[in-house]
This record gives structure tokens, C-alpha cells and sequence, in this order.
């Protein structure tokens, strides 16, 4: 059976949308919530309150179990008064402790 036009388009369309999704869930974002969240004396049902998630999130975004939406990312570092890149990158940061002295 052929498949008119349309349909051929639909089917492309969601394959494509599925591998870009699997790519995209590949993508691993890191961050620095435990390291904000520890300097603010802060317990992750503090932050999580502060956010308006559950605390367990904020351990899954700790972790890099789950990456956060756009909306709560922008929310955890509004809340710490930094950018949004001083907490998530899609590169590795830095070693803040292993530092050269000159």
C-alpha cells in the first residue's frame, strides 16, 4: 500500500523529532548545585522548597540523574543571584580545589 503525501511527511516528521530526542537526551549536563546549595547552608528540601520542586528532583539534578527544564534552571540561579552559566554548563567545570599555585 502506498501512502499519500501526507502521511509520508507525518512519518518523517516523527522520525525525526524521535532522533533528535535521543540525541538531545545524550547531551550531559553538569552543574554546581550541591556546591551553591552547600555554600548557602542549604538542604536540598530547602532548595527545593525555594524552587518550587520536590527535594528529590534537586538530588536527580545533583546527581546529573535529570537536567532540569529551562524554567527551573533559570529558577536555581536566580535564587543563588548568579548566571545561569556559574551553575550549568555542557562542558565540565572546572576544579575549583586542584588549582596550580604560581
Amino acid at each position: 500500500m502506498l501512502m499519500n503525501s501526507v502521511e509520508e511527511v507525518i512519518l518523517f516528521s516523527l522520525f525525526t523529532f524521535c532522533y533528535v530526542c535521543a540525541i538531545i537526551r545524550y547531551i550531559m549536563i553538569y552543574n554546581r548545585v550541591a556546591l551553591l546549595r552547600a555554600e548557602h547552608g542549604l538542604s536540598r528540601q530547602d532548595l527545593a522548597e525555594k524552587v518550587g520542586v520536590n527535594y528529590q528532583t534537586i538530588g536527580f539534578i545533583e546527581r546529573g540523574d535529570y537536567s532540569p527544564s529551562l524554567e527551573l534552571a533559570f529558577k536555581i540561579a536566580a535564587y543563588f543571584k548568579v548566571e545561569l552559566t556559574e551553575v550549568f554548563s555542557d562542558h565540565r567545570f572546572p576544579s575549583l580545589f586542584n588549582k596550580k599555585e604560581d
